[in-house]
């Protein structure tokens, strides 16, 4: 094992970070696991829409010239009932659900070195929040606490719904219940007039996706459902902003649901590795009835079995309904989120209330859905 000093450095602006794409992207594709949510596309799309008055704050650690471990991190402030209070976090919101803290090796070493660079952060409370159950840092925290932090306080679990494109789809749907399978002939049965078009492999232009997708969501930002591609137009931007940045790489994959040639229905999903991650539906609300949703869904599962071109779906951000999602999963992984208290007098008094209302209110159920 090299004895080389950890160095850390932090990248608090956009361009820091783009400088560091090419050592940051190979890193994830050594280390793997899930990691779109990390890719510096992702990062960079989701900052443009939404990083507003919060402070960038990426940790990455060198061994040498070396990149050994990366955080990528941000300082918002949060209304927490009468006050306002800086809370470091990984970078993300609702539309962008998981992130992680990633090592390559020496992650001891450099935990603790990214540990003594936050702690000289102005913050109150540190989110950890959705990473894998199986994160390592948050193994280290458990560990041994820093100096100058107080105690971890466990949030939520959430269960993460995937299909697996193991067999065939046949195996997929013998392995299902009777009502899925009636569910499924119904559905299919309500859109004989409708086609199904993939992008890229349909032909058409990025030009003419984003349009069509545009077109379809502006019938459904009114509903409250969360069957809507986003409620605003900054959210719109993020998801044609990662659109583009995935189609450049040949990672995008859209289905679309035709109805006598007009566009009624998208499902938006991005490739990573071998992993295809489902990201969000919207329909028009005149064709709600026909659950276009469910029928394209089916369309991109049956192509995933016969294409093999990713080995899962990960179903987390497909669509809000957690249930819905279940009835297509094989399988599900955990992710977890954790409270980081600081050893200082608010951050404690925080810490005495949040353990308060833990024991007030139960957690919600292990298989809530994190969109």
């Amino acid at each position: 094992m090299s004895d080389a000093k950890i160095q850390v450095d932090t990248l608090t602006s956009l361009s820091q970070l783009t400088e560091k794409e090419a050592v940051w992207s190979a890193l994830l594709r050594e280390v793997g696991g899930d990691t779109l949510h990390v890719s510096v596309p992702w990062l960079r799309c989701w900052w443009d829409a939404f990083g507003g008055e919060a402070r960038l704050c990426c940790l990455i650690a060198r061994e040498g010239d070396t990149l050994v471990g990366i955080a990528p991190m941000m300082i918002e402030a949060r209304r927490i009932g009468p006050l306002t209070i800086p809370v470091l976090c990984l970078i993300g919101n609702d539309l962008s659900p998981r992130s992680h803290v990633v090592f390559r090796h020496r992650s001891g070493e450099v935990w603790r070195a990214f540990v003594q660079e936050l702690i000289q952060w102005p913050w109150t409370v540190m989110e950890v929040g959705q990473v894998p159950e199986d994160c390592e840092a948050l193994s280290l925290l458990a560990q041994q606490m820093p100096r100058g932090l107080s105690s971890m306080q466990r949030r939520h679990t959430f269960s993460v719904p995937r299909v697996s494109f193991d067999g065939s789809w046949e195996e997929f749907l013998r392995g299902k219940s009777q009502n899925f399978r009636r569910s499924l002939r119904r559905t299919v049965g309500k859109n004989t007039s409708t086609v199904v078009k993939c992008f890229p492999d349909d032909g058409d232009s990025f030009d003419t996706l984003i349009g069509d997708v545009r077109a379809i969501s502006q019938e459904t930002w009114k509903q409250t459902q969360g069957t809507s591609l986003a409620a605003d137009e900054r959210s719109f931007q993020f998801y044609e902003r990662m659109m583009a940045a995935a189609h450049a790489q040949g990672n995008l994959l859209v289905t679309l649901l035709d109805d006598a040639e007009m566009p009624v229905a998208f499902k938006i999903f991005i490739a990573h590795h071998d992993l295809l991650y489902g990201l969000k539906t919207g329909y028009r609300l005149s064709h709600a009835e026909a659950a276009p949703g469910f029928y394209l869904m089916a369309a991109a599962i049956q192509m995933g079995f016969e294409t093999h071109r990713w080995r899962q779906l990960d179903m987390d951000t497909a669509t809000s309904h957690g249930d819905w999602k279940y009835r297509w999963a094989t399988h599900s992984t955990s992710v977890v989120s954790y409270y980081v208290f600081r050893s200082s007098g608010v951050s404690k008094l925080l810490e005495c209330v949040y353990r308060l209302k833990k024991r007030v209110v139960p957690d919600p159920p292990v298989n809530a859905g994190t969109s």
